[in-house]
């Protein structure tokens, strides 16, 4: 009586007989068996951002279905609504990643997933220094603030402009434009290029007037 059946079909309903027989008399009773479609979870690819707020992208989205997002370990992070396939997930620390969870459950069936979520300490907030101005052909040493946090660049609006050292906060430029404006940018970014940010100074070239005695 309490055998182990298999070969259920994929999906939907079968109905098992069982006959009691003594005799000439027998009895039957039927059990109705709901085989449900299993649906495999996928919480969605690894993040890693400086920010503080996630998008959470859970698969498949699909009516009926219930959704069930948990951590495994401790952390700071919260769900704004752990039931639902894609909530926001914010409030993690700075510095630290912390292991997601998604389990979609459809009847009797249920799959689940994980995925990385990593919020890295950003860079050091970058000053690129005050506004210059130069004589035409000068060279000039840049002034901007070191980072403590994360690798800093220097680029320029004027593709003629070299910098001795990109990476030096106050390295030698030249190659400014011969009179007129041009814009320095210096970017502080992580070393695998996220969280950038940046910011300008302006070098104004003044035209050198040849004096005549």
């Amino acid at each position: 009586p309490s055998t182990t059946a298999t070969g259920f079909n994929a999906a939907g309903l079968d109905t098992l007989l069982w006959t009691v027989t003594v005799g000439l008399c027998s009895d039957i009773d039927t059990m109705v068996v709901q085989t449900d479609s299993l649906f495999v979870a996928d919480a969605g690819l690894d993040q890693r951002d400086c920010d503080s707020v996630f998008q959470l992208n859970g698969l498949p989205v699909q009516p009926g279905l219930t959704y069930q997002w948990s951590r495994i370990g401790t952390g700071t992070g919260t769900f704004s609504d752990a039931t639902l396939p894609n909530p926001v997930f914010s409030g993690i620390t700075a510095g630290t990643t912390e292991m997601l969870v998604l389990t979609i459950t459809n009847g009797a069936c249920s799959s689940s997933d994980t995925v990385n979520i990593r919020r890295d300490v950003p860079p050091t907030p970058v000053n690129a220094g005050p506004d210059q101005s130069i004589c035409e052909g000068a060279s000039l040493s840049l002034g901007a603030s070191p980072l403590t946090v994360g690798i800093g660049q220097w680029t320029a609006s004027n593709g003629g402009i070299t910098f001795q050292n990109v990476n030096d906060p106050t390295t030698t430029a030249t190659g400014f434009s011969l009179s007129g404006t041009d814009t320095l940018f210096w970017t502080g970014s992580l070393a695998n290029g996220q969280c950038a940010e940046t910011d300008t100074v302006l070098i104004s070239v003044d035209q050198l007037i040849l004096a005549d005695a």
